[in-house]
Order: structure tokens, then sequence, then C-alpha cells
């Protein structure tokens, strides 16, 4: 029998496989990657702990049993500061990897600009993490109820190990939180049956 965890890591290595074949998979692989794809945006979307969590899972067991977690985008609402120079601009991470963010932010940064990003608070214990990063894309627009601008996607630049350990704390500590927030009654039965997965 599977379990929660069991899926997140075949999702979160569907998608690095996706994402450095620049999008595209084998047919086969599309489908499952779109079926763990609404299951994950579903688990990213609980919000307040859930009375009969679906699971319960320690810190240790999901760095053991989700081992594809560089890519692994987990959903933030991160206020901080970015500076470019001597320039700073306030923005809110919309998710997060190791591997870079997702600003939502007013001020339109060029792609290839290289930025600072002073995260306050992104793991447990934590003060203020400065990171380099540098603007990989950005879109202007979005939802009518976004309150920022542009969309930017940042990669993290020249990451130390005591960095990429708290970016890699603060991702573990989001799956456990989203974990606990995502009740049985949320899961449907019979994605349960197909999945053969043990709660």
């Amino acid at each position: 029998m599977k379990t929660l965890l069991d899926l997140i890591q075949e999702y979160a290595t569907l998608n690095e496989a996706k994402t450095l074949s620049r999008g595209v998979l084998p047919k086969a692989q599309e489908t499952r990657w779109l079926e763990l794809k609404r299951f994950y945006d579903m688990l990213m979307a609980q919000d307040g702990l859930a009375r009969k969590p679906a699971a319960r899972f320690s810190p240790e067991e999901i760095r053991q049993r989700v081992a594809a977690r560089g890519r692994l985008r987990v959903q933030t609402d991160l206020e901080i500061v970015v500076a470019q120079e001597s320039e700073y601009h306030r923005a809110r991470v919309g998710n997060l990897s190791r591997g870079g963010v997702l600003l939502h932010c007013d001020h339109g940064f060029e792609v290839d600009t290289r930025l600072t990003l002073h995260m306050a608070n992104v793991a447990r214990d934590e003060s203020v993490l400065p990171t380099e990063g540098r603007v990989a894309w950005r879109s202007e627009g979005g939802r009518t109820d976004e309150s920022f601008r542009y969309r930017l996607g940042v990669e993290f630049q020249d990451l130390g190990p005591e960095q990429e350990r708290t970016l890699d704390s603060f991702v573990v500590d989001s799956l456990e939180t989203k974990l606990l927030c995502l009740g049985r009654e949320s899961l449907d039965a019979e994605f349960l049956r197909k999945e053969r997965l043990a709660l």
C-alpha cells in the first residue's frame, strides 16, 4: 500500500523531469503528472488543521520518503523585501522551492536582473535569510484579486550549504503542515481506491 508521501515523491520526480525537458513529457507520463498535480494542488490549497488529518508524518519521514525535493514548490504568503543595488521593493512569495521563488511584486524587474531577497522567518527559529537570485521570467497582470502588478520567477544563485538547509527545512515543514491540514473527507474515495492508499 502506498502513502501520501509516495504520491508526493512521484509527483516531485515527474515534475522535475517535466521542468528539465522544457515542459514536454511522453503522453503516459504527462497524463500521470496531471493526475498527481491535481492532488498536489489540492494539498497545497489546504488551510487550517484538520480535525482528522488523512495522515501524520514527521519531518524525518518526509525527508526520507520525499527525496526529490530540489524543485518541489510549496505554497506560501511570505512578505519579503527585494533589493536591487540601492533600491528596495516590497514583494510576496507565492511559492518557494530549494531552487527559487515565484514573486508577486509591483516593480517589473527585467529578465536576468540580479536581486537580493530578504526572507524573514523562512524556517523555524530563523531570522532574515538574504538570498541572491536571478529573474528567470516575468509576466504582467494575473488574477483579478492579485494586488501586485508583476509575477516573477526568480532562480536562487550561489546558495551556501546553510541557506540550502534552511530552504529545505522550509519545504519539509510546509509539507508537514499541509498534510496535517488535509482531512480524510477531502480525499475522493475513488482516488484512494485507484491509488491503493493507506491512510
